[in-house]
């Protein structure tokens, strides 16, 4: 039986990620926030080599409970007849965490899987819909939470360059409207992989 070797074993890097998470969503320093997205997108995002994959192979065990919300344009669309949907802006903002807005008007608590938890929308912005994997992503590629990559502005997809747009022009409480969101699903994602902690 072929047995693998690892500096340092799965289940405690796992448990080290959501406390360092944690720690970080609660500064009030814009860099430790930033520097969450590289750990969720290593929790979460990176395929077979995500963290929770390798800690929940089957990924039968992971839910994650969210107030679903989708943009106002898709909840009243009889508001925006005849609107160009591009020039207006939603976020989700701390609403999309259950323990925040869980009376709010336009909210489902819903108990999604983690391809759904991806996927989930938190932004809209000149006619395009952002979910938790672009956000993740794009802080951690593109705004350094993990590396800068620079690209030439014709290889860079709109969404990344909406997002960039909006971390300088948008912010509520000191932070860009990414970040809160990032909090938002930062505590998500603490609270429901709690139960995998060892």
């Amino acid at each position: 039986m072929k047995r693998e070797f690892y500096m340092i074993e799965k289940q405690s890097i796992f448990n080290k990620t959501l406390q360092e998470i944690k720690l970080k969503i609660d500064s009030p320093d814009q860099y430790d926030i930033l520097m969450v997205s590289g750990l969720i997108r290593k929790l979460l995002i990176d395929g077979e080599n995500s963290l929770i994959h390798q800690i929940d192979k089957e990924n039968k065990k992971v839910r994650f409970n969210v107030n679903f919300r989708q943009p106002l344009h898709a909840r009243m669309p009889d508001l925006f007849k005849g609107a160009d949907i591009a020039n207006y802006f939603w976020s989700a903002e701390n609403g999309l965490d259950p323990l925040i807005a869980d009376k709010r008007r336009g909210y489902n608590l819903k108990s999604l899987n983690l391809d759904d938890f991806l996927e989930c929308p938190v932004m809209f912005a000149k006619g395009e819909l952002i979910t938790i994997r672009d956000l993740v992503k794009h802080l951690s590629d593109k705004e350094g939470g993990i590396h800068k990559q620079k690209a030439p502005i014709k290889e860079v997809d709109i969404k990344n360059i909406i997002m960039h747009e909006l971390a300088r022009m948008i912010e509520i409480n000191n932070l860009p409207t990414g970040l809160n969101v990032l909090r938002s699903i930062s505590s998500i994602v603490c609270r429901d992989l709690s139960v995998f902690v060892k």
